[in-house]
Order: structure tokens, then sequence, then C-alpha cells
């Protein structure tokens, strides 16, 4: 059975394309594609599964789609990890040795 690589929703005026991850089958969250014509939307979200560029937040700086698909992937498994005490301080520590004021946001 062939999967859908994304998916459109119309929000006022624009079209935003919803991606796929191939491995786990999440939907991805939606990326505005800056279209009002949904044969345009889908032709840039094509653009974005063909190349693996999509647009990161406002400032539509490109992300690599390899790069957003590893983040779903990585918050997909430690939603569905059961994961120990000892678990959590690992990847805790693992956060705060990635940025310096991870406390804050743990």
């Amino acid at each position: 059975m062939s999967r859908k690589s994304f998916y459109l929703n119309k929000r006022g005026d624009y079209w935003y394309a919803r991606l796929v991850d191939p491995e786990t089958g999440a939907i991805l969250t939606a990326k505005n594609t800056g279209q009002t014509d949904r044969d345009m939307a889908s032709a840039v979200a094509g653009n974005w599964v063909l190349n693996g560029n999509i647009p990161k937040g406002r400032i539509r700086k490109a992300k690599q789609l390899d790069e957003e698909l590893a983040h779903a992937q990585l918050f997909h498994y430690l939603k569905t990890l059961e994961l120990t005490t000892h678990d959590a301080s690992r990847i805790i520590d693992i956060l705060k040795s990635q940025f310096q004021n991870a406390e804050t946001y743990v």
C-alpha cells in the first residue's frame, strides 16, 4: 500500500503542508507553503520532499528534511519507550551537555 508523502490543509488564504515521516508514518508539523493556490502548494510540498529542504519557523530558513525527520523520530521514540529513572537522567545529562541553560527547560 502506498502512503502519501504529505497532506495539504488550508488555513485562511494559505495552504499548509504536513509531511509524513516515511519510517514511522508520523505526520510532521504543518508548514506554510506560502501559496494560495492548491496546485502551487502541492508543487512546493513536493519540492520539499524531493529536495529535502523545508522552511524552519517564521524566518523561512531552510531546514533539511532528514533533520526534521530525525527530530520527529526522536520525539516519537521518547514518547513510546519505557524509560527508567536512569535512562531519563542520562537524557537530561546529554541535553545539559549541549545547552548551558538546560536546567531551566527540564
